[in-house]
């Protein structure tokens, strides 16, 4: 292996090699980050189970006896903290939400309708709490749930701010649909920040040196949305993602790049004390630690494969992802990195 990668490294290592190498992975960068997203792929409701698990078999066969056409059903409350709910305030609130027609809402009951004894049903003993059910359309994708909730939930307090004392909220189903969707989307871009702090505060510690700091990141980003890019074309090839699996991904991702980059950094430190040349001393650094960094994230890409033969899914899920991630730090490791 040691005759394949030597003369890759070698090349990589000298002036020229190394302006085409980090202009060739920037342009790879730039063309897949204008094809699709990845957070077009990312699901919330990923099945766990395999499609012959008994229980999966066993919801299916409800759904085929027993066919439900409604939507995703959710729950309006109205609250007030110093009293009794002023049912006028409430349905001030449903008019309004009623008067955009929302797209994705199917159906709001209208309490502006019911009898009292009815209505009392819907509100708390002491009064304080009301609640309204409704219903969205079926077949809603998981970003509809979101857009729609965070819709209606902006025109329900933009009302109740000119109330006295009631505070409006969305739960239920698609409430709860709403909410999980945009908590993994805030996921990853804090998972993402704080594994950045923390490194940058690990790497200055051990360099004394913020560029040498900086450096291994600026290549970590790059492999980061090289990753994301191509995995978001498996994505638009049909692979079904889920949104713990890309969390994840990301933290492996860093991880590793930067492990390898420390590997790296620490040899060259020691060759630019025998050579001049900082492209000699690369090139030597490189030949020493190019086929331990290349077979240690082989050793990885193995692992991550072998989880396709995992029955739960969201192991299964791993396979594909980690091992696109992998093989991406793989090439940078002895192309990029150096």
């Amino acid at each position: 292996m040691k005759k394949v990668l030597a003369p890759i490294t070698d090349w990589v290592s000298t002036k020229r090699g190394m302006w085409i190498t980090i202009i060739t992975w920037l342009v790879v960068m730039i063309a897949l980050s204008a094809g699709p997203k990845l957070s077009d792929y990312k699901v919330s409701d990923f099945q766990s189970l395999p499609d012959d698990a008994k229980s999966i078999v066993a919801d299916e066969k409800i759904k085929e006896y027993f066919p439900n056409d409604q939507g995703t059903p959710g729950i309006l409350v109205f609250h007030n903290e110093e009293g009794k709910v002023n049912t006028e305030d409430a349905n001030e609130i449903l008019e309004a939400i009623r008067a955009e027609k929302i797209e994705g809402i199917d159906s709001i009951v209208d309490i502006s309708k019911m009898p009292p004894p009815a209505l009392k049903g819907f509100t708390s003993e002491d009064g304080s709490t009301m609640i309204v059910p409704m219903n969205l359309e079926k077949g809603l994708g998981n970003d509809e749930y979101s857009t729609i909730i965070d819709k209606a939930s902006e025109i329900g307090n933009d009302v109740a701010k000119g109330q006295d004392g009631t505070d409006f909220y969305i739960t239920g189903p698609a409430g709860i649909a709403g909410d999980t969707v945009k908590l993994f989307e805030s996921a990853d871009f804090v998972l993402l920040i704080a594994t950045v702090l923390i490194i940058l505060v690990l790497l200055i510690a051990i360099y004394r040196s913020p560029l040498l700091a900086i450096i291994p990141l600026l290549a970590t980003a790059i492999v980061y949305q090289v990753a994301n890019q191509a995995i978001a074309l498996m994505g638009s090839a049909g692979l079904e993602i889920n949104n713990s699996t890309t969390s994840i991904m990301s933290i492996l991702l860093f991880a590793a790049v930067i492990d390898y980059s420390l590997f790296v950094f620490s040899r060259y430190r020691e060759e630019l004390n025998r050579h001049e040349s900082k492209y000699e001393s690369m090139k030597q650094a490189m030949r020493a630690t190019g086929e331990p960094v290349f077979f240690a994230g082989g050793t990885v890409l193995a692992a991550m494969l072998i989880l396709f033969f995992a029955n739960f899914r969201d192991y299964s899920n791993f396979a594909p992802v980690f091992g696109m991630a992998m093989l991406v730090i793989m090439l940078a490791s002895i192309t990029l990195v150096p």
